[in-house]
């Protein structure tokens, strides 16, 4: 939960204090306005840890009451795993950043390092902040300590803090107030885990592969143990020391130490590189009633625990080494995502991770995310589904078909074809090792400059040496586009610095430009030379192909026809400044995508921004990110991004793959969403009625609910303006119940109505307000018309422009909130109140300066059961915007109407198809033909309504609720303006 009274981190976070508004207003569908689309930040809080994901966490502690609390460096967080093994986030919340204050909202910085004093505090090694953070009284807050260095550990010990300044390649010590350090050890190459055992401190020295024994009082280190392959963790139990060592990815062991002697033995080496990977910290002591060694496992990303002897492995904490959970929409976690695709129809989503080394399939009809193929285990190996093996596909793209993708396969040196609908992997070209296992290299460590060399030639399956006749050899291809006539694959080959040409049915390659060496040279086919390539994007007219040269800090093109490169922006160093092409500078950049407006836009890693290339105007331009590492949504120069990659249109909307924040992002480019065609004759309905006699003309309003608890939804009715101030109760099959009065009959304004369970008994309360030319008088009534308070003034209490009105459960609480917004004339404020007519918050939903009111609804759009808020002007653009019930917006939002009707629109949310997840629907306001459209949650059309003839033009108010019992919402509709109260019920889709 974000800290709701003292840090606004969202563009819309609000604050829960009644009549304060304190935060920025939310821009009007504005280009760059950036928000979530697909995936969350991690998993598993709530349940056994066995069965949740951590993300190469760093950082081990034993606390209070026998459990463990966990630095879970890339997810952000501090999680604690209790004495019963459920784990549960103890403070962050998965964003990246260095906000102190309430230990929940708290931000991290990939930290590496925890330790509890036994007390009360724990000390945090907040690795990317460099700094050392304190937990305390449920507060965070930051030591000041100067010149450190991506600290990796700290421990403590009586009033003194000792901390390996990894960046520093040294050992400091510190009060535990903070303050100057003073350095205990220097020249430590990449010092790790420490412990203090007497008056000696025992730190592992990564890169020397040493332990060294440091004299805190003299202030002098000694080489207690050396000749081990990357030492990390470190724990001591029986006057030993243990430590964890071994070769990243091949295997682990366990070494014990005398400190007196120096003497060492390996008590236990394991090659279970899918369970054990890098053992980053460790904890002896006792656990779950029994002394064990706990392993912290980095690049397993879990926790193991043995017996003292390295014996009895069992896993504590960790599904498995990479997260990547199927589900729905924000439910599933992606693993590192780093390519998607889509196909034509915009209906599927194709996403490469590069944690787990799968494909995954994203369908944006259903909002499921489902695995197609791939294993969490690197290799080289054709297959279906999990027996298909992958090594970091870094490019995809598909046939107009969608039947085939293309695959650039980094580490196998190979490029390859997916069956999307059997999820079959197939070779189409490259020779060469695989995984990049070098096996003249005695250690066995993957090699990453390993050269697996670069030839011309035709398909070799099978063969896996270097340099065989015929055979075409890749090396490390990081991008490839497919021709617009769907027969050849353009491929960066990144390594050999070259761009290369594959025919699609033959697998035959041929050079297009690079001559292999490194430079920034422009000139035709070998004579121009590339540092590194990456990715490359298509022109409209498949002439040109824009490469994008990485170590060169540009982007280059290339004339497919005479293969002649030059540059078209990029200076050949790196750095951030917009411009023309010829003075613009840019930062690592690596993803590039052509937008639907022909332009160009691409990701940069090293100013962590999404940018866009005119090429009309020659000029660069910022689309998101403000260059701070974070997860920020909002307006583009205030959004954050950790790590952003591939790019993909969905529409006019930019989809971005967030990379170390494990999401699909998207940002809008102020474009609108085109619209499914749809039948537009008046839909059918089984129940339909006139409230009153069809000689009475006005504008009424609708709400269901099971008021009586008999299991069947009444239908609930609002009065017209000129009329008693009546409410009409009539049951799913129009029958009438009964009726009452909700104001004094001298009201004549008209009243809105919704329901919903205001005290979380079971029953549901009928809640009413005024229309316009009336004071926003909220009141509340049970089924029979009985008045259960007084009720409260709404807005400013003395607003006369009317009011809109929702209710329903938007915390998970089990009680509904009031959600009231201004009419014509009022700001965008979006209110909240409890049943009892406190305010429990404000946000705004549009730009302040809005005055044409507000329509809202409810949706439960990720199938939580929490509803988020939904919201459409009630006149201008229908501008859909999506919130949580904290305010947060949720996606830059959608047109549901063609931009230029600016006739605004009503809006709800309804579970369509029985998915246990809501469509947006919104009716168009006056001057529009009565039409309703359906929606997912990324604004894709479903399906159309016209609930009544095209005549009637003047707006329809709805509600939604399963009237039948089949599992679905049905749709209730009656007229919003100058038309007989004419009531239908209808099935959505």
């Amino acid at each position: 939960m974000k800290n709701q009274f003292v840090r606004v981190s969202l563009l819309t976070s609000f604050i829960i204090t009644a009549g304060l508004l304190l935060v920025p207003a939310a821009l009007h569908a504005a280009t760059g306005q950036t928000g979530p689309f697909l995936g969350k930040l991690y998993s598993g809080d709530g349940g056994p840890a066995n069965q949740a994901y951590l993300d190469m966490p760093k950082g081990l502690a034993l606390g209070p009451d026998g459990a463990l609390f966990v630095a879970d460096t890339i997810n952000n967080v501090i999680r604690k795993i209790d004495a019963s093994g459920n784990i549960s986030t103890y403070s962050g919340t998965g964003e990246y950043g260095s906000y102190d204050g309430p230990r929940d909202p708290a931000n991290w910085s990939e930290p590496e390092g925890i330790v509890y004093d036994g007390a009360s505090k724990f000390y945090v090694a907040d690795t990317g902040t460099s700094k050392i953070r304190v937990i305390s009284n449920n507060t965070v807050s930051t030591l000041n300590i100067p010149g450190l260095s991506r600290p990796n550990a700290v421990i403590v010990s009586g009033s003194t803090l000792y901390i390996s300044d990894t960046g520093n390649n040294r050992v400091v010590s510190v009060g535990v107030g903070g303050g100057t350090p003073t350095v205990l050890a220097s020249d430590v190459a990449s010092p790790l885990k420490l412990i203090l055992v007497g008056g000696n401190l025992y730190v592992t020295s990564l890169t020397s592969g040493t332990v060294y024994s440091i004299n805190v009082n003299a202030r002098s280190k000694t080489a207690l143990a050396s000749g081990l392959t990357e030492p990390r963790a470190i724990g001591e139990y029986g006057g030993f020391i243990y430590v964890t060592a071994g070769p990243s990815g091949m295997y682990n062991e366990i070494w014990k130490m005398n400190p007196s002697t120096g003497e060492k033995t390996m008590i236990v080496r394991r090659v279970e590189t899918e369970l054990l990977n890098q053992s980053s910290d460790m904890v002896i002591g006792t656990w779950q009633g029994a002394v064990r060694i706990l392993l912290l496992q980095s690049g397993g990303s879990a926790i193991y625990s043995t017996d003292i002897d390295g014996q009895d492995l069992q896993l504590v904490a960790g599904r498995h080494r990479y997260g990547d959970e199927p589900g729905w929409g924000g439910r599933a976690l992606l693993g590192r995502p780093q390519e998607m695709v889509l196909t034509f129809d915009k209906l599927k989503m194709y996403i490469a991770y590069a944690q787990g080394n799968k494909i995954a399939e994203y369908n944006l009809l259903t909002d499921e995310v489902r695995p197609l193929a791939g294993h969490l285990m690197d290799n080289y190996t054709e297959g279906t589904g999990g027996d298909a093996r992958f090594s970091d596909v870094t490019a995809m793209d598909i046939s107009r078909d969608g039947q085939t993708l293309y695959l650039a396969d980094r580490n196998s040196h190979r490029i390859r074809k997916l069956d999307t609908a059997t999820g079959t992997s197939s070779y189409l070209t490259g020779a060469g090792v695989v995984n990049l296992i070098n096996p003249d290299n005695p250690s066995g460590n993957i090699d990453v400059n390993m050269d697996n060399g670069y030839q011309e030639g035709g398909p070799c399956d099978g063969t896996y040496t270097l340099g065989a006749a015929g055979c075409a050899y890749f090396n490390r291809p990081t991008g490839l586009v497919l021709s617009g006539n769907q027969q050849s694959l353009y491929v960066v080959d990144s390594q050999n610095n070259r761009i290369r040409k594959v025919e699609v049915a033959t697998g035959q390659t041929s050079l297009i430009a690079g001559s292999g060496e490194r430079g920034f040279t422009n000139g035709v086919g070998s004579a121009a030379t590339f540092n590194g390539p990456f990715t490359a994007a298509l022109s409209w007219d498949g002439q040109i192909l824009y490469v994008v040269d990485k170590g060169n800090n540009a982007i280059r093109a290339v004339d497919l026809d005479t293969h002649r490169v030059t540059t078209v922006v990029g200076q050949g160093r790196a750095g951030y400044r917009e411009g023309s092409f010829d003075s613009a500078v840019l930062a690592i950049p690596e993803n590039i995508e052509r937008g639907p407006d022909g332009n160009l836009y691409f990701t940069e890693a090293g100013s962590l921004r999404v940018r866009k290339l005119d090429l009309r105007t020659r000029q660069t331009s910022l689309v998101s990110g403000s260059g701070e590492r974070g997860v920020k949504s909002g307006a583009g120069e205030v959004s954050e991004w950790n790590g952003p990659k591939g790019l993909a249109f969905l529409y006019d909307r930019l989809l971005v793959a967030d990379f170390k924040n494990d999401q699909i992002r998207m940002i809008d480019l102020a474009g609108q969403l085109p619209t499914a065609s749809a039948n537009l004759n008046v839909a059918r309905s089984d129940t339909q009625f006139f409230v009153y006699d069809q000689g009475t003309r006005g504008g009424w309003s609708v709400a269901t609910a099971d008021l009586d608890n008999d299991g069947s939804s009444e239908i609930v009715t609002g009065a017209s303006s000129g009329m008693l101030p009546e409410v009409k109760i009539f049951n799913s099959q129009g029958v009438f119940q009964r009726n009452f009065m909700a104001y004094a009959t001298t009201l004549r304004t008209g009243i809105r109505v919704t329901a919903c369970d205001l005290d979380g008994d079971g029953t549901k309360e009928i809640v009413t307000v005024p229309k316009a030319g009336a004071n926003p008088h909220v009141r509340m009534f049970d089924y029979n018309g009985r008045a259960l308070s007084p009720g409260f003034f709404a807005l400013n209490g003395t607003f006369r422009g009317g009011a809109a009105l929702a209710c329903g459960d938007i915390g998970g609480k089990g009680k509904a909130e009031i959600i009231v917004t201004a009419l014509a004339g009022g700001g965008p404020q979006v209110n909240l109140y409890n049943g009892q007519g406190q305010r429990d918050g404000v946000f705004l939903a549009y730009d302040a300066r809005l005055r044409s009111g507000i329509e809202i609804g409810l949706a439960d759009i990720n199938g939580d059961g929490k509803n988020e808020i939904v919201t459409i002007p009630n006149r201008g653009r229908t501008h859909v915007q999506i919130f949580s019930g904290k305010g947060e917006r949720l996606s830059p939002g959608f047109f549901a109407f063609e931009q230029s009707f600016q006739g605004g629109g009503t809006i709800t949310g309804g579970d369509a198809n029985g998915d246990g997840i809501d469509e947006i629907i919104v009716a168009a306001g006056p001057g529009h033909a009565n039409e309703i459209r359906v929606f997912t949650k990324r604004g894709l059309q479903l399906g159309t309504i016209r609930p009544y003839p095209a005549g009637l033009q003047g707006g329809v108010m709805m509600a939604t609720g399963n009237l039948d019992s089949d599992g679905r919402d049905e749709l209730v509709t009656i007229p919003a303006s100058n038309a007989p109260a004419h009531l239908r019920v209808l099935t959505i889709l």
